[in-house]
């Protein structure tokens, strides 16, 4: 069983609004879509959708565990609000995977790799509390499900009303 639509939308946009977060004028997010390109359908197994930036950038470990696994927190944010019946609660494995993965290469130490991970989570449940915050991930999850990919000045707006 794969996650309800509204799950997905509400991940892409957890990432699409903390990668806003951290850009601090480096970059802008371009793009967010439910889907990926390529062989992704509704009837695939993991959510495959995206939060696309306008340039390529350099994120401290940190900042990467936040973008990465910020997806993930607004899951479980969106979870406590609509607790599922029968549904997989697994999250996307693969940005899990990718965070391990990138801190293990790092500190090669799975303790420290797990305290940073919680530490990160902890910070990411704290920031997805705030309304103002959450308000932004709703309105921007609700575009997703109404237009599947939400880009340019549309999306620009959205983001804009983030704190």
């Amino acid at each position: 069983m794969h996650p309800e639509p509204e799950r997905i939308a509400c991940h892409q946009a957890g990432h699409a609004v903390m990668q806003s977060i951290l850009a601090r004028g480096r970059y802008r997010v371009a793009a967010v879509s439910l889907y990926g390109e390529g062989s992704c359908t509704v009837d695939r197994k993991q959510p495959c959708g995206f939060a696309r930036l306008d340039r390529e950038t350099e994120l401290n470990l940190y900042e990467y565990g936040l973008a990465q696994l910020s997806g993930i927190a607004a899951e479980n944010r969106f979870l406590r609000e609509h607790p599922p019946e029968g549904e997989d609660l697994r999250g996307a494995v693969s940005d899990i995977q990718d965070w391990q993965d990138t801190a293990m290469g790092l500190y090669r130490d799975e303790g420290r790799v797990r305290m940073l991970s919680m530490n990160i989570m902890a910070k990411l449940d704290a920031i997805f509390n705030e309304s103002p915050i959450w308000n932004v991930v709703n309105a921007l999850a609700e575009a997703l499900l109404e237009k599947q990919t939400v880009a340019g000045d549309e999306l620009q707006a959205i983001l804009a009303e983030l704190p």
